[in-house]
């Protein structure tokens, strides 16, 4: 595939940062961006997604930082895929790197919310890698090819076959 045929793509991910007012700042530069064949997608804290949505105007799209792996249900300060794409959001990270250290998020878990979400007509931005500690001990290519693995399941459909929204929505990054 040559260059002018290949699209590209730039994400942005606040974490738990920012408020209304730096948010306005960044929404400023963002609508004035206009890169030819590159996908631009920001991921602001989730009680900012529709404000974002709805400030940003340029060729920016957003992205929720996660989801859940059931549409509703009693499983408080989450959000489902539905919600999401009821707010006019197509994205979603998901497999981040504190979702998976900090909140104890494993690769099953993970492939199932990616298969949910991808299910639900959400673009993924699927996340691996691995923590400083199995790099150094030498462990890193087991751990990404471990991930890469549940990656790879989450896009099958029952009869083991690639899912189009699999093939067509994802976006891995390697973190």
């Amino acid at each position: 595939m040559s260059c002018e045929n290949r699209r590209f793509f730039v994400g942005g991910n606040f974490k738990m940062n920012g408020d209304r007012k730096s948010l306005d700042m960044i929404v400023s530069n963002l609508n004035k961006i206009s890169v030819a064949n590159t996908d631009v997608v920001v991921a602001p804290p989730s009680i900012f997604l529709q404000y974002m949505a709805s400030q940003v105007q340029s060729q920016v799209l957003v992205a929720a930082q996660n989801c859940y792996k059931y549409e509703k249900g009693a499983y408080t300060g989450e959000i489902s895929p539905g919600m999401i794409r009821d707010m006019g959001i197509k994205w979603v990270i998901l497999g981040h790197s504190e979702r998976r250290n900090v909140f104890g998020e494993d690769d099953s878990l993970i492939s199932q919310k990616i298969r949910h979400a991808l299910k639900c007509g959400l673009n993924v931005i699927a996340c691996i890698g691995e923590k400083l500690e199995d790099r150094e001990a030498g462990r890193a290519e087991k751990v990404v090819f471990q991930q890469m693995k549940y990656l790879k399941e989450a896009t099958l459909n029952d009869d083991g076959e690639q899912t189009e929204e699999g093939n067509e929505s994802m976006c891995a990054v390697i973190a």
